[in-house]
Order: C-alpha cells, then sequence, then structure tokens
C-alpha cells in the first residue's frame, strides 16, 4: 500500500478526525477486556444469538464485508492511492468494531469457528490500515487480543501464544515509537489484556512460572493504566471488575503454586478493588461470589502447619 502522501500526515489525519478517536473511548472496547462475569457480554452474546435467528446470512454478510473492505484496499494501492477518510477509514475501522464485537459474541456462543474467521479477517484489515496510519495501531492489537481469545478457545494454544506474542511487540514497537501519544494508556490496556491471555495459555499448560510471570505483567500493564481512561462512575465500576479479575487470577497462579498466604492476599485485594468502585452493576455480586469461594477452598486446602 502506498505510504502518506506529504501534505496528509497519518496522524494528522487521526487528529482532524474525532470519531476515529470516539471508537477508542474505554466503553467502546471495555467488553474486550478479561471479567469473571460481565452483564454486557452475556447481553452481546444474547443479541448476536438473536441476529443469526433473524438474519441467517448474518455471519456470511459480515464476513463479506470485511472481505470488500480488503478487496477496496487492494484496488486503491493498484491505482496507486491509499485509504484516508475519503476512501474509506472511518468506515473501515468502524466495521472492525462492530465486526469484534459479533466475533466476542460468536465465541460467547460457542460458534468459535464463526469467531475466528470473523477474527481473522479483522487482524487483516486493522493490520492494512495501520501500516497507513501508524497513530491507529490500537486496532491491530485489540484485533489479535479478540482472535487471541477466540484460539484459545478453540484449544489452538499454539497460535494463539504466537499471535498474543506479536500484540506484544506491536505495543513495545509503538510505546517506543509514540505512535499515538493521545491513546498510549489504551495500547497498555490491551497489551495486559493480552498478557493476561498468555498467562490463561501457561496455565492450561500447567506452566505456573510462565503464568505467574505473565499475571504479573498483566497487572502491573492494567491497574497502572487503566484508571485513566475514563472518570465516569459507570467505567470505573467496570475498570474495577477487569483489575479484580487480574488479581484474582494471580490468587489463583499463587495458590497452584503452594504459596497459600500470597493467594489469599491477591482474593482479598480483588474484593477491596471491587468494594471501593461498586456502582449500580450487575457484575459485582457474579464477581465477589465467585471470589469468595476460592477463598473458601483455598481455606479449606490450606496446608497443616
Amino acid at each position: 500500500m502506498a505510504g502518506p502522501t506529504a501534505d496528509e500526515e497519518p496522524e494528522r489525519v487521526v487528529a482532524e478526525h474525532p470519531q476515529l478517536l470516539a471508537a477508542m473511548q474505554f466503553k467502546e472496547w471495555a467488553i474486550f477486556l478479561p471479567r469473571l462475569a460481565s452483564l454486557q457480554v452475556e447481553l452481546n452474546s444474547s443479541y448476536i444469538l438473536n441476529r443469526q435467528g433473524g438474519n441467517p446470512k448474518f455471519f456470511d454478510h459480515m464476513r463479506k464485508r470485511l472481505e470488500d473492505i480488503l478487496h477496496d484496499f487492494d484496488v486503491l494501492q493498484v491505482s496507486g492511492k491509499s485509504v484516508d477518510p475519503e476512501t474509506g477509514l472511518v468506515e473501515a475501522v468502524d466495521t472492525v468494531l462492530q465486526s469484534l464485537i459479533a466475533a466476542h459474541g460468536f465465541a460467547g456462543n460457542r460458534q468459535f469457528h464463526k469467531a475466528v474467521a470473523i477474527g481473522e479477517l479483522c487482524v487483516q484489515v486493522s493490520d492494512r490500515i495501520n501500516f497507513q496510519f501508524p497513530a491507529l495501531v490500537f486496532w491491530p492489537l485489540l484485533c489479535r487480543l479478540t482472535l487471541g481469545d477466540a484460539y484459545l478457545r478453540l484449544r489452538r494454544r499454539d497460535e494463539a501464544c504466537q499471535l498474543l506474542r506479536g500484540a506484544l511487540q506491536l505495543g513495545e514497537a509503538a510505546a517506543q515509537a509514540e505512535a499515538l501519544p493521545q491513546g498510549q494508556k489504551s495500547l497498555s490496556v490491551v497489551v495486559g489484556a493480552c498478557r493476561f491471555l498468555l498467562a490463561r495459555a501457561a496455565v492450561e499448560a500447567q506452566e505456573w512460572d510462565a503464568a505467574l510471570r505473565h499475571i504479573a505483567s498483566a497487572i502491573e500493564e492494567i491497574e497502572g493504566n487503566i484508571w485513566y481512561l475514563s472518570e465516569s462512575k459507570e467505567d470505573k465500576e467496570s475498570m474495577s471488575s477487569v483489575v479484580a479479575t487480574c488479581y484474582h487470577f494471580k490468587g489463583n497462579c499463587d495458590f497452584e503454586n503452594g504459596n497459600h498466604e500470597m493467594a489469599m492476599s491477591w482474593y482479598g485485594r480483588a474484593l477491596k478493588c471491587l468494594e471501593s468502585y461498586r456502582d449500580l452493576g450487575s457484575d459485582f455480586e457474579q464477581i465477589s461470589a465467585q471470589i469468595k469461594l476460592d477463598i473458601e477452598r483455598a481455606e479449606c486446602l490450606k496446608p497443616i502447619e
């Protein structure tokens, strides 16, 4: 694809089209972050299931739309042009986001092959966009996070890990180049979510040292950046469920690694985090109940001194 023209710097184009930045607002992509329980995720899965029931071609139409975008990019490239706001950039980004949400719903309904098919196309589209607009590196990262989750659910662990490691490399390169200064904290949170999935993959393989290493890095990335992404009480409550989920996972890893006291400490931190930002959402009760069950389990299985 042709590079940016001298009179249309990619970063300036992004800054001058607020819809591109609006799509990166926390509430638009919070659904993809790890949570022990989420009403938003459940409702999205139900919505996607209903959409398929009302339109049996729903998946095919979505896949075709992404394929059409890739074709349009190819046509632009052959003609010596490049994607920009006048040739479908904003529409392409919006299509990627809506497709990722649908892929997440497919995965929630255990339609993993559909989730993977859409996720792989989203990765291709977002990579083409990012080639032209480095400031939009957020999207290749988010696409890899969503596809990596689908791979893991489909037991394609090696592919998931390879994809997620690639996401980490993208995030590191973007941070060094300061590709998106105004969105660096969002990038860091998505990188942290990718590390969470790598920790999950390590647990599935019973590689506890790797799991502890990845979840510690995930907590550092997410905890240190997520609270800056929004000031609304609703978003803060959602953020607390993400952070508490990471704490809980760390507690489980410590427990399985024989560190009972450390596990109890992380469980306690998870409950405190939830309590600190409790608002009107319904996720609090479910997440708290799961953490308390694991506390009881840990107490019952506590080694006798």
